[in-house]
């Protein structure tokens, strides 16, 4: 029960950045089709699994406890530089026309999103997080955070722009890399 909550935990704080997407666009009327939604959460998937097992055979030259230290050390870090990108980088100003996002688009940011996941996904690799289900998750879970953070955004429009998903993301991976450093 605990790997399932750990590798939820995970797969949910590192695509928050993609419910923020998802609203941003849904806040200016713009559609992220299912091809393209799915060519983002496939991206999300592969970078997760490839970033555990990356972290993984890192885990195999320390001990085991090192290498449990080391990933709960990176995922705290993570949490961290979500926290400080939130809180030092200026909003970029995000107006587009309305559409839909082609998939060329939707593998340029498919691309950028990933990068939550591979500093993250090293940790959790190096912490033994079951590498199948974080991965597959990680791919559900970028399809569900889009496709609702686009329904939200339409929904809302311009009523809720600030609401603060970064720092909740940073709170959550540093909370997850804690528990994992004293479990």
């Amino acid at each position: 029960m605990e790997t399932i909550l750990a590798a939820t935990l995970l797969s949910l704080s590192t695509n928050l950045d993609n419910l923020a997407v998802g609203f941003a666009y849904g806040l200016q009327r713009l559609t992220i089709g299912w091809l393209a939604n799915s060519a983002i959460a496939l991206l999300s998937g592969i970078s997760t699994l490839i970033a555990m097992t990356l972290g993984q055979e890192m885990a195999t030259v320390l001990t085991p406890q090192l290498a449990h230290q080391w990933g709960s050390f990176i995922l705290i870090g993570a949490g961290a530089i979500a926290l400080g990108k939130h809180y030092c980088t200026a909003e970029a100003d995000t107006a587009r026309p309305q559409g839909a996002m082609s998939l060329r688009d939707a593998l340029m940011l498919g691309l950028a999103l990933t990068f939550s996941n591979l500093g993250t996904g090293i940790g959790a690799g190096m912490a033994a997080l079951d590498m199948g289900m974080t991965s597959i998750l990680s791919l559900v879970s970028s399809l569900a955070l889009i496709a609702g953070g686009v329904w939200i955004g339409r929904l809302l429009n311009h009523q809720l722009r600030d609401l603060p998903l970064m720092t909740f993301a940073g709170m959550v991976l540093m909370g997850l890399g804690f528990f994992e450093y004293f479990n």
